[in-house]
């Protein structure tokens, strides 16, 4: 069994930090690794900053976990991964590759791990809005990272229309992500508010 959970007890590290629980046999305890610390925080309490635990379905010692990353005013979407079941982890690298510094949000993120250990990260995007923020109509985005790749190749546009914001308490709908990806297909769904009178 293994899990991700958000930490900071300052008595520990100065840094907010994801942990990794693990055991093969949980009544017996869990042994804990440090994922990532997180440098800055995300002070955007509007965003869905949801973080995701993907576990390679054939090779459980092959680890990815995607979060988010405050840069400036940015919200990015990065991801790291273990080759050794959670015991070290790479370099965080950057999914989104639109540019750095102009304060465009990322968030609701998702991932999947195929058996092949390929990678696919899917997320809401605001690029197309130009603006800074979290109140920006937005499109859902991709990004694939081929098994034998360290990088993820350049994003797509998932979404096949842009979708307007809508304000949370006006109306339901918009804040669900969710992607899987199997042999050579991914298969994506989001919410999206229509109004049907």
């Amino acid at each position: 069994m293994v899990s991700v959970y958000p930490s900071y007890v300052p008595s520990q590290s100065i840094f907010a930090r994801y942990i990794l629980a693990k055991s093969d046999y949980p009544d017996q305890g869990f042994q804990y690794t440090v994922v990532h610390n997180a440098s800055s925080g995300v002070g955007n309490d509007s965003a869905k900053l949801a973080y995701r635990l993907m576990i390679h379905p054939a090779d459980t010692q092959q680890l990815g976990f995607a979060f988010y990353r405050a840069t400036g005013n940015d919200i990015d979407v990065y991801f790291t991964f273990s080759k050794d079941g959670g015991n070290t982890w790479s370099n965080p690298i950057k999914v989104n590759d639109d540019a750095s510094g102009t304060g465009i949000m990322q968030d609701m993120l998702w991932g999947s791990i195929d058996d092949k250990g390929n990678t696919l990260i899917c997320w809401r995007d605001r690029r197309i809005s130009g603006q800074a923020g979290y109140p920006r109509n937005f499109q859902v985005y991709g990004a694939y990272k081929p098994a034998d790749s360290a990088f993820f190749r350049p994003n797509f546009i998932i979404s096949d229309s842009i979708e307007p914001y809508a304000p949370i308490l006006n109306q339901s709908g918009n804040d669900f992500m969710g992607c899987e990806l199997r042999r050579d297909s991914f298969y994506v769904t989001w919410d999206k508010y229509r109004d049907w009178e």
